[in-house]
């Protein structure tokens, strides 16, 4: 989920959490105090973490919908109906004209087309801005034009 975190900030956040725990247990409502501090230490080691992570909340839910792929992959099986633009008979010639397509935007085509996300996402997922992500997807829309005609 999070990046490998430092051991200190961890034993720190969790140092704190006991400390402020002690300080505002009550025994007068008979619970252990294991039961009470426990999750506050498991919650304040997880909010450290956090804001410490540089990645926004919301890149790190959209991580899953990542299709992790380097240049040589078959493009995530995207089907020729996927991708707008002149429509080709066979599946093979697809792959071919997709074939000359960087990484990166093999990579903002599936993610835009295939998993639906918005450029926002993409970038945030794969660290760049929305409009590199529409300049990508712009440059290889031209690049299968270009080819097809």
């Amino acid at each position: 989920m999070f990046p490998r975190a430092d051991e200190h900030s961890i034993y720190s956040d969790a140092q704190f959490a006991l400390l402020h725990a002690g300080y505002k247990f009550d025994p007068s409502k008979n619970v252990k105090f294991a039961t009470y501090a426990i999750p506050k230490i498991r919650w304040a080691i997880l909010d450290g973490m956090r804001k410490r992570d540089w990645v926004p909340r919301d890149a790190r839910k959209n991580e899953a919908k990542i299709v992790h792929m380097n240049p040589s992959d078959d493009f995530g099986n995207i089907s020729v109906d996927d991708f707008p633009g002149k429509r080709l008979a066979e599946e093979d010639e697809f792959q071919f004209l997709i074939s000359d397509l960087t990484g990166m935007q093999r990579r903002c085509v599936v993610l835009h087309y295939k998993s639906d996300m918005t450029y926002r996402e993409i970038g945030e997922a794969c660290g760049v801005s929305k409009q590199s992500v529409a300049g990508f997807i712009w440059r290889a829309k031209r690049r299968v034009k270009k080819k097809v005609s």
